[in-house]
């Protein structure tokens, strides 16, 4: 998403540059007279130099450019993180920021953390990266672990399922943020961003007053069984952990 709203004339979202949630409103400030005053800004690019839709698949380097186009000062200009930003959503709320959440069908979120390239991502292990050790997990595998008894294919068993448990506890947690605050979060879903890109910008231009990009791209849903792993146990894990899924239109 963030890559798709650079493509518009008059707005840029930065992808995962800035952290400190208390900090916005400056650097949104500051932010803002650079690129009217032509001078370069960072932001995340891939392999190919272009803005990078997935930091973690198709390689990211942080570098300063300055846009080959005029902006008005009254750009339109984004932050793009996520779980950090959904962990602050009440103090980006309360500092007036509108704010765009993502949501996608959990199975297909939780298959993505299985996959190598996330595999450092710090919501993918919940079980070991400090940001959640003090997240009250109450599924059985996480309660047993860490597993260092039995054989090695079942310990390995079940440390998969002990992670594939806490991703799905962390997405319900997530989405519950997200319901709390739903008046003031405008929320697209990934499936009918990708699905129907040119009405989910159409959507998008709608909020912030802005002009449709004269050329849409075309986009691929990845909601396909055959390219994620464990997905029994991720069926499993979303039916215990994640009732708000009906509550965003999605079934098992």
């Amino acid at each position: 998403m963030s890559k798709l709203v650079n493509l518009f004339d008059n707005a840029v979202c930065l992808n995962e540059i800035f952290y400190n949630v208390g900090l916005l409103p400056g650097w949104f400030a500051d932010i803002r007279t650079a690129i009217v005053e032509g001078k370069p800004i960072p932001n995340r690019y891939d392999n190919q130099g272009e803005l990078t839709s997935n930091t973690m698949k198709d390689g990211e380097k942080l570098q300063y450019k300055k846009f080959d186009r005029k902006f008005s000062e009254d750009i339109l200009i984004g932050s793009k993180v996520n779980a950090p930003y959904m962990f602050q959503l009440d103090k980006i709320i309360y500092n007036r920021i509108p704010v765009i959440a993502i949501i996608r069908h959990p199975v297909y979120v939780i298959g993505s953390y299985q996959m190598p390239w996330t595999a450092t991502l710090n919501i993918a292990n919940p079980l070991t990266d400090k940001r959640y050790k003090d997240y009250p997990f109450r599924n059985s595998f996480a309660k047993n672990w860490p597993y260092t008894k039995g054989k090695k294919q079942l310990r390995e068993d079940l440390e998969r399922k002990a992670k594939i448990n806490c991703q799905a506890e962390l997405w319900e947690y997530f989405a519950k943020v997200l319901l709390q605050y739903e008046k003031d979060v405008h929320i697209f879903k990934y499936e009918e961003i990708t699905d129907a890109v040119f009405t989910s910008l159409e959507k998008f231009a709608g909020l912030f007053d802005l002009s449709l990009p004269q050329e849409i791209p075309m986009l691929e849903n990845k909601n396909d069984d055959s390219r994620y792993k464990h997905l029994q146990d991720i069926n499993d894990a979303v039916k215990l952990w994640c009732p708000s899924i009906e509550r965003f239109g999605y079934s098992l």
